[in-house]
């Protein structure tokens, strides 16, 4: 699918985390999951740290108009370059988040509670 064609399917949403001082301590990027799983291109403003998913390759926007503009410029190169990483990030979402991934995890949980109760 070309570039035109992504962006024309993706949906774009905009949110300054720092707006949300509540946000920073407890989120999940479902939406930005999403995006990425489906090869859109993501502009995104610094995001909170998550564990174990390397989310920088997203993160050049300081949350401003002229910038945002400024990176809607370069959007078709930026997403060439950041290729490797994007894939990269995507094959451990899918791996980490998939139902088998989630299920693992789940299962982890309950294994750590049931031994802390005997």
């Amino acid at each position: 699918m070309s570039f035109i064609k992504r962006c024309a399917h993706a949906i774009v949403s905009c949110c300054r985390l720092s707006a949300l001082p509540e946000v920073e301590r407890a989120w999940f990027p479902f939406k930005i999951f999403e995006y990425l799983i489906c090869g859109a291109h993501i502009i995104a403003a610094p995001l909170p740290e998550l564990k174990d998913v390397d989310l920088r390759f997203a993160q050049g926007w300081d949350g401003e108009l002229p910038s945002l503009l400024e990176k809607l410029k370069t959007a078709e190169d930026d997403f060439g370059r950041c290729r490797a990483e994007r894939a990269r990030t995507e094959a451990f979402v899918k791996r980490r988040f998939s139902v088998n991934g989630v299920s693992e995890i789940y299962g982890a949980l309950i294994e750590r509670v049931t031994v802390s109760r005997q």
